[in-house]
């Protein structure tokens, strides 16, 4: 009797150590970056929402590496409506990657119903010297104003308002089926915003990044987008950790919002309506502390108020049992105990619903946007977009 327990002991360790092995790479190997160089003043335009997604919108966006357009004023973001113009507060930060650097900039805005165009302008003194002779010179002060072009959007929600729900994008190189993918949606349908629910990019890369702001070209900069953060949005290793360009891309993250976590989480309310998005990314310890965030956050949310749960892991899997127990030990109970309606979720590259009768107390929704599908996962395979329509 102990030979045959050593023997399936042995065994369990044996498989369990292959299938680590298998795993290793995907889990920790972290791929250098490849080498860039920005030399634009203004590239990536990303039009997102702030706290208030109703009332409020933020344009990001990244220039070279050049300290002159770190210069207070040197960069400013012009804003135009039926009722005013406004030039919003401009933040910055300067990013280093493995690849290359850039300036990122932010800037909130507040807004009312109706029509709005923007642009960015950059405004770059550069002084030059000449000498004259041996002990004279004489200095030239050149002043460069460039403007993007103007780009649209709108404001208007009458009784209702549409929200666009996409999985997950993680295309390795500019593909054109979702850039027709992408052109048919901004073609054919007229979200109010689009909520992306993790891995937009395939690897934290700036070429990856770069695929991305090709495919949404239509949609970026007219549409506010929402995204959250998925396991291809990080960097591997034993201490994994988020791409520090997303926060500052989707910059709603950054925000101070009732003590949440500084990264991967935040409530968005859409009158009536809450959105709380989750990091399911990262470490145990850390998901305690974002657990008790959502508590909290739930606690004060009015009874007859909405609620849906975002996050890119499942907390039911479509591809086994077993899969996301983690996600699903720390969260289903608070999903249910305080009666979340939806949970949205991606990552698994499959289109899967479940009824609240066969989870016990809500429905989920898995989707997925991506030309990858697994085949051992339920459901439809393809791309697919779930519209949500909220009453004001």
């Amino acid at each position: 009797m102990q030979k045959v327990v050593r023997l399936v002991f042995a065994t369990v360790i044996i498989s369990l150590v292959c299938w680590i092995a298998s795993r290793w790479n995907v889990w920790f190997n972290k791929h250098p970056e490849p080498q860039f160089q920005l030399t634009e003043s203004v590239v990536g335009v990303q039009l997102t929402v702030g706290d208030n997604p109703l009332t409020e919108r933020i344009v990001s966006w990244r220039s070279r590496p050049d300290s002159a357009l770190l210069k207070d004023n040197a960069v400013r973001l012009i804003w135009i409506s039926d009722a005013d113009t406004l030039y919003p507060k401009v933040n910055k930060k300067w990013i280093k990657s493995g690849g290359g650097e850039a300036i990122y900039y932010w800037s909130e805005v507040k807004v009312q119903e109706g029509e709005h165009k923007y642009a960015i302008e950059t405004i770059e003194t550069i002084e030059t010297i000449d000498a004259i002779a041996t002990i004279d010179s004489i200095a030239t002060i050149d002043t460069i104003v460039t403007k993007t072009p103007y780009y649209t959007t709108k404001v208007d929600y009458s009784d209702s308002l549409q929200l666009f729900v996409l999985g997950d994008l993680q295309d390795k190189t500019i593909n054109h089926e979702t850039d027709s993918a992408v052109f048919q949606l901004a073609k054919t349908h007229n979200p109010d915003f689009i909520l992306q629910l993790g891995d937009l990019i395939d690897r934290p890369h700036q070429d990856k990044w770069d695929v991305y702001f090709h495919s949404f070209e239509p949609l970026r900069t007219s549409v506010p987008i929402i995204s959250i953060v998925g396991n291809h949005d990080y960097h591997k290793g034993l201490n994994k950790y988020p791409d520090e360009r997303f926060f500052y891309t989707f910059a709603y993250f950054l925000n101070d919002n009732s003590n949440a976590p500084k990264i991967g989480c935040c409530e968005l309310d859409f009158g009536g309506t809450h959105l709380y998005i989750l990091d399911s990314n990262q470490p145990l310890l850390r998901q305690f502390k974002q657990r008790k965030w959502l508590i909290n956050m739930l606690d004060s949310a009015e009874n007859d108020e909405r609620k849906i749960v975002a996050l890119h892991h499942p907390l039911r899997s479509a591809r086994g049992r077993f899969n996301n127990l983690i996600v699903r030990w720390m969260y289903e109970g608070v999903v249910k105990q305080y009666n979340v309606e939806l949970v949205l979720a991606g990552h698994e590259h499959t289109n899967h619903t479940l009824t609240k009768e066969e989870t016990g107390g809500y429905e989920q929704i898995i989707t997925n946007f991506s030309s990858k599908s697994y085949d051992d996962a339920k459901g439809e395979k393809g791309r697919k977009v779930v519209i949500l329509t909220f009453a004001r």
